[in-house]
């Protein structure tokens, strides 16, 4: 057995999740089964992009329900099959959730659910396990009962791509919490207070009426995911607002990826209205943004209102689909306060992030804070980062630029004291003056002293 899942990692297992989880959704909108989901069938990249491996089982969904006509053969992988698989039974969209939750029961308690059964038992007397948070005690509710609902015997109760992602993205940051390391160790907020509080005073002013663009970059490693998870966590707090997040991969080929985590966040959203609110906050033209965005078709409440008109041009498509998520958009905000986000834009796509800022534009612009977020370095070289320069001089935007400094003597000392404790041989100054003021480097130096690679002194050796 794997040690259970770090409580500083939890930020992590979720933001793979619900990766894989948009995967395995986008398989089922085409019709697609996978039917070997397993760990060796996942791979996660260096920038912390999911890509789900192996389609050489896949079937095509069939009927009504979605389900499989036909009596399906005993293959995939055992240990990770769905008990109507491994019983030969029809299969359907919840077989390979249930595989995901196998893995993720691995995951947060680092043993498999069945670990001890016979192969008699796994096939034929397969029992539920015990909920992950008995066993690991500082495990979210939600992530454990997500993975036992995902192990019900009875596929019917399983839970479905939206409640899925609800449980996934019921905290923060749906992202890498801040300061989650690599081995785990949680990264001391230490500094930037006054550029939170300037965040703070920017969401403000965007809930008076005319929204509100900042741009937030610095160099890599200098802390800006870390100020922007603290600053989201602090809003979050708050009543009636809406935080809709994203973060772009450098590898990352999807339509509007840009918009992929927002998206995802407003389904969910969406999702929870009642159908009073419903019909006063959805345009007449949902059909449309729903087609742009085939995740939103997943959700009842959609369906049940709209009519899926075919849009044959793709640009009168997006036109009109985007026109829909301004107005969907505009009128949630008159209702609560609205924080889009996005991290690491400098991997981001053109038309997505012309959208966001044609939303700001009069008339009826968006009165909500748009942050986004970039590497500084990267600015000759993203069309995005180019995009945006062009459009800030050829439109009027009530726009914010903030440059993240290094983190200042005072506040890297402390972040040395915070993170080992004070009166440990260290020889704090010397890291500050070696890292520059880059947390990620301050990081790195002070996990090799952790971890024993690192001389006593001051600097780890190498």
């Amino acid at each position: 057995p794997s040690p259970p899942i770090a409580r500083e990692r939890i930020g992590e297992v979720r933001e793979i999740f619900a990766q894989l989880a948009r995967g395995i959704a986008a398989l089922h909108e085409h019709r697609i089964l996978h039917r070997d989901i397993k760990p060796s069938n996942i791979l996660v990249t260096p920038e912390g992009r999911v890509v789900l491996l192996d389609f050489g089982l896949i079937a095509e969904l069939s009927g009504e329900e979605t389900r499989s006509k036909r009596k399906s053969s005993l293959i995939g992988t055992l240990w990770y099959m769905s008990p109507e698989q491994t019983a030969r039974h029809p299969l359907s969209e919840a077989s390979d959730w249930y595989s995901m939750g196998v893995i993720l029961y691995e995951v947060l308690t680092g043993v498999h659910p069945f670990r001890d059964l016979s192969l008699h038992a796994l096939l034929y007397n397969r029992p539920v396990p015990p909920p992950p948070l008995d066993l690991v005690p500082h495990l979210p509710p939600e992530l454990s009962a997500l993975a036992i609902g995902l192990l019900a015997l009875d596929p019917s109760r399983r839970p479905k791509f939206p409640e899925i992602m609800t449980a996934l993205l019921a905290t923060a940051a749906g992202g890498r919490r801040a300061g989650a390391g690599r081995r785990g160790k949680k990264t001391p907020f230490v500094g930037r207070s006054e550029i939170v509080a300037r965040l703070h005073e920017h969401f403000e002013e965007a809930r008076k009426g005319a929204g509100r663009l900042v741009v937030l970059h610095g160099t890599s490693g200098i802390g800006k995911t870390a100020l922007l998870t603290r600053f989201l966590e602090e809003i979050r707090r708050r009543p009636d607002t809406l935080i809709l997040e994203g973060r772009c991969f450098e590898r990352e080929r999807l339509p509007f990826k840009t918009l992929d985590g927002v998206i995802d966040r407003l389904s969910l959203a969406l999702d929870a209205l009642s159908p009073l609110e419903r019909h006063t906050l959805f345009p007449e033209d949902i059909g449309s943004l729903s087609r742009l965005f085939p995740v939103l078709r997943r959700l009842p409440v959609i369906a049940e209102d709209t009519g899926m008109a075919e849009i044959p041009d793709a640009r009168e498509l997006r036109r009109r689909g985007f026109a829909a998520l301004k107005t969907l958009l505009f009128r949630l905000a008159r209702r609560r306060g609205i924080v889009v986000a996005i991290d690491d834009l400098q991997w981001g796509d053109v038309d997505s992030l012309l959208f966001l800022l044609e939303s700001l534009l009069p008339p009826d612009p968006v009165p909500m804070l748009l942050l986004l977020v970039h590497r500084t370095e990267e600015r000759d070289r993203s069309p995005a980062l180019g995009q945006l320069l062009r459009f800030r001089k050829d439109f009027p935007l009530s726009a914010v630029e903030i440059e993240l400094p290094p983190l200042s003597e005072e506040e890297a000392v402390r972040l040395v004291e915070e993170h080992l404790g004070e009166g440990k041989g260290i020889d704090a100054a010397r890291l500050v003056r070696e890292s520059r003021g880059s947390p990620f480097f301050l990081h790195e130096f002070l996990r090799d002293i952790e971890e024993g690679g690192g001389r006593k002194e001051g600097m780890p050796s190498g």
